[in-house]
């Protein structure tokens, strides 16, 4: 989900993270400033799907205007952790866990 300013710009559907984070980027409008959330759903099988981001995730969240990208903690993996880390700072986008 994109939110900016308490409105929800985005939800994620069928067609996944990425475009779900480019289409509420672009309705953040050019200032940006929107806040992605990344989570499990509540009966979400993560034999079969599990939630993740990697350096993709965090070039598509800078390019779309998102400041801020909350992952659930404990249900998202982060793919090249360490390369994800240092693109964010790179690119000013905060990451951060919500429970």
């Amino acid at each position: 989900m994109v939110v900016r300013n308490g409105t929800v710009l985005a939800v994620e559907g069928f067609e996944g993270t990425d475009q779900c984070l480019a289409r509420g980027g672009e309705l953040a409008g050019k200032h940006g400033g929107a806040v992605a959330v990344k989570v499990a759903g509540e009966k979400h099988d993560l034999r079969f799907d599990i939630p993740c981001i990697g350096a993709k995730t965090l070039e598509i969240c800078a390019r779309s205007g998102v400041a801020v990208l909350a992952l659930e903690a404990g249900k998202t993996l982060v793919l090249d952790e360490d390369d994800v880390k240092l693109l964010a700072a790179k690119q000013k986008v905060s990451l951060t866990t919500v429970a």
